[in-house]
């Protein structure tokens, strides 16, 4: 933002849809998925549908919370 280069982006909460290898074989990257009702499943929802062995739920709630905060104040985002 501060170089110019990027005027608009969005982050979303990673989601390892049916189909993908993330939820055929999820123990390969170390992944627990929480439930597969994936109907329920929501990028934008601040409720994580797995986490990672050493990036755990909680973790990407607060780091997500963070990136908003760090958005606002430097204005990068509308409210």
């Amino acid at each position: 933002y501060q170089e110019k280069l990027l005027g608009r982006s969005r982050v979303y909460r990673f989601i390892p849809y049916p189909g993908t290898d993330f939820y055929i074989n999820p123990g390969k990257y170390g992944l627990k998925i929480f439930h597969y009702y994936w109907e329920g499943w929501v990028r934008r929802s601040s409720v994580s549908v797995c986490e990672q062995e050493d990036f755990k739920a909680k973790d990407v709630g607060d780091m997500y919370e963070q990136l908003l905060r760090t958005a606002l104040e430097n204005e990068m985002i509308n409210q």
